[in-house]
Order: structure tokens, then sequence, then C-alpha cells
């Protein structure tokens, strides 16, 4: 049986410091997401790792390097890709896709975001860049990736339908704790944070990036 801390990143540096929905736009972390990832490696500091992995998108780059200097980029780890929401602010995304918005936040499995990659596409897709890490690695190991991506992977490992993804808490710089046997995972901490991480801004956010 292998452990597996699976990570949201840090806090993303948004222009002008107004959140928005990202996907594949590369943005570094903020001081504040640097300073959750100096409170991962804190939190990990008693617990071996036999490797770190993180996306290929900055923000996890980043938060895997301050975790550990050997963290290595692992394929398929990306975000939910979002589609013509790409790098809107909510408020935009309010504006423009009134009615969408409402039925996707409502049931985000059936209401698709324009040109947005379907939730069960982006599931299989990071569930084969797990397994692939299980059979890689030796002992327990750390994986940093993102809100969505996380979310969707805790859905099906917790047997819940993919619509209610969103209300899965995944605060920024969050590990959730799974156990790991062959093809049966058992989630033991959902979004739990490093209590230095609790005072520097982590909170529950409904958001993907």
């Amino acid at each position: 049986m292998k452990t597996v801390y699976l990570i949201r990143h840090g806090e993303v540096a948004f222009p002008g410091g107004v959140k928005r929905c990202i996907s594949g736009t590369d943005l570094p972390l903020s001081p504040a997401g640097r300073a959750q990832g100096l409170a991962l490696r804190k939190y990990f500091e008693d617990i071996p790792l036999s490797g770190v992995y993180h996306s290929g998108l900055l923000r996890a780059k980043e938060t895997a390097a301050l975790l550990s200097p050997r963290a290595e980029e692992a394929a398929g780890l990306e975000e939910l890709g979002v589609g013509l929401w790409e790098g809107r602010t909510f408020q935009e995304i309010r504006t423009v896709f009134p009615e969408l918005y409402q039925k996707r936040g409502e049931n985000p499995e059936r209401y698709q975001i324009p040109g947005g990659e379907p939730l069960q596409k982006c599931l299989d897709r990071v569930s084969r860049a797990l397994r692939t890490l299980l059979e890689r690695t030796a002992g327990d190991f750390a994986v940093v990736a993102h809100a969505g991506a996380n979310r969707l992977l805790l859905c099906s490992m917790l047997e819940l339908p993919l619509r209610n993804f969103l209300t899965i808490p995944q605060p920024y710089g969050c590990v959730n704790l799974i156990r790991a046997e062959a093809d049966n995972f058992s989630v033991r901490e959902v979004g739990l944070l490093p209590s230095p991480a609790e005072a520097i801004g982590g909170s529950y956010d409904a958001g993907i990036d």
C-alpha cells in the first residue's frame, strides 16, 4: 500500500490582484502562494517521500520546487480546460454567460463551457497520470496539481457523481491524503491545510486553476 499526497498549488499571482478563471494560462505564485509552498515543505519535513511530481504549469512547478528541490514534472496533471472562460474574471463570466454560469453551477457535468474540457475526459487524463506514477514509484509520493483536476479525482475515489466536484474543498496549498493499493483508493483527508497556511490565506475556494 502507498500513500499519495495530492496537493493543490499555492495562490496564484493574478494580474492586478483580480482572480480569473484559468487553466492553461501560465501564471506564477503570489507571495502568499510561496508562503503556502514553504508551509508544505515544513509539513513534509518528517514525512519520507519517494518523489514529488507536478503538472507542467508554473504555479504547480513553483509549489513543488518549494516542497522539494528534486521535484519532477509529470504529464497529464494539468488543470481542467475552461475554453472560452479562460482568463476572464468571474464577474465577466457572469455577465457574458449568465444562463450557462447558473446552469453549470447547478450541474457542471451536463453543462459544459464552450470549448472546454469535458469532466470525464479530464478525469481520465489525470487518472492515467496518477496510475503511471503509482507504477513507477517505490514508496509514498506527493503530486502537486490543480483544484479542478484534484476535485475530479477525489469525486471518483469517493464514488460521488462528477456533477458534485465543485463542492469538494480545495483551498490553495491544501493536502489530500489517499491510500492506494492496486486499483483501490481510500481517501483519508480532504483539503487539509498545514497549520502555518491557515494564517496566510488558506480558505475554501470553489474556483478552478
